[in-house]
Formats: structure tokens, sequence, C-alpha cells
């Protein structure tokens, strides 16, 4: 039996999205084709976090320091 994998990368960034919070970053990373490492995008990320003053899960931006930026709610 194959597996229908979509190769579309908007289908991929709607899985990704439908399934952020049920499975671990890392997993929603390694589905997208162009992340070639999961976990050193995961470092990359949370290096970036730390340099903008932004507070947000991996998919979604919460808020700024000001709380002026909300764009999951």
């Amino acid at each position: 039996m194959k597996r229908n994998i979509p190769s579309n990368l908007l289908e991929l960034s709607q899985i990704v999205t439908n399934i952020n919070g049920v499975v671990s970053d890392e997993t929603l990373l390694s589905i997208l084709p162009f992340v070639q490492d999961p976990s050193k995008e995961i470092e990359k990320i949370q290096a970036q976090k730390q340099g903008s003053g932004l507070e947000y899960d991996l998919f979604r931006v919460k808020s700024n320091k000001n709380n002026n930026i909300k764009t999951d709610e």
C-alpha cells in the first residue's frame, strides 16, 4: 500500500497548522521538505526569538513586549 503524501507546499503548511500543538515542533518541521534538519531549525528559531522580543510558539506570533502584536487571537 502506498500512502498519499501531499507534495503541494500549501497543503503541507495547512497540515502543519492543523496539527500544531498535537505533535512536537520537531515533527512539524520534519514534514516540511525544505527543512533539512528540524533540530537545527528549532535552535535557529530560539536564537531568533531571543533577539526579537517577540513571544510566540513555533507557528504563531502571540505578542511583543508592548503587547501590540496579536495574530493568533
